[in-house]
């Protein structure tokens, strides 16, 4: 507690005395919260939770000793006014909004930081042609094939820029976007189906997949000799394995 006293200059019988207390209130730190961009699926809107960014703006705080309140603008959140409902329907690609930490016991105790949200539309991987290739003399089923022949087709009229098209061997792995395949690939089996992955440049999980088959034809070759004696006028038919 602290005790003032109060004496008039020209009296020094006239006195008063009073007593207070400093009561000081811990002022939070506004940490920093990370972009967001939602992948959606419908095209149209989508809602979160404002409060899911809580966590980050708290970092290492106690939540019990602050409020997060969400606002559209900087002036709002410094002067506390027309704080944004907890369900925030995103409607634009990107939102600025601002986020205000401040102690539950004294408001102007308080800082605000400043973050985005966004939505971006799932791409759509379009099929994909088979393709066949003729195999070499060798006959061994095996050939290499440039997978980036296929890209146009999976892509379609979407913008190139925005999207990542990568191969991969199984459906898991072109889920999770994980061992791409080289686009001048040998096959291992015959015929082999391969997966295409097409995935935002901005969010890597707001992907789709489609899935292409692969095939090495063989060349017909003809038991024959060099040589075959024939009559004049005569005819011969030659077969050769199916295929």
């Amino acid at each position: 507690s602290i005790t003032v006293h109060v004496m008039n200059d020209l009296n020094p019988m006239c006195v008063s005395e009073f007593s207070f207390d400093f009561v000081v209130h811990l002022e939070p730190t506004a940490n920093v919260i990370n972009h967001y961009v939602v992948c959606s699926a419908t095209g149209f809107s989508e809602i979160v939770l404002l409060s899911d960014f809580d966590g980050q703006i708290l970092g290492n705080q106690p939540e019990e000793m602050f409020d997060i309140l969400y606002f559209d603008s900087v002036e709002n959140a410094e002067n506390n006014i027309s704080p944004l409902p907890v369900s925030f329907e995103i409607i634009n690609p990107i939102h600025s909004l601002v986020a205000r930490i401040q102690n539950v016991d004294n408001n102007d105790c308080f800082s605000v930081t400043e973050f985005e949200l966004g939505k971006i539309d799932i791409p759509i991987a379009y099929a994909a042609e088979n393709i066949s290739a003729c195999d070499d003399a060798s006959n061994d089923g095996y050939e290499f094939f440039d997978l980036s022949q296929q890209n146009d087709m999976v892509l379609q009229n979407q913008d190139a820029s925005a999207y990542e098209i990568t191969y991969h061997i199984s459906q898991e792995e072109a889920n999770l976007g994980s061992n791409p395949i080289d686009l001048l690939y040998e096959n291992v089996t015959n015929p082999q189906t391969l997966f295409a992955r097409i995935s935002s440049q901005a969010v890597n999980d707001c992907y789709d997949t489609t899935s292409i088959q692969i095939e090495v034809n063989a060349v017909p070759q003809l038991d024959i000799d060099n040589e075959v004696s024939i009559c004049e006028g005569a005819s011969i038919t030659l077969e050769g394995p199916v295929g």
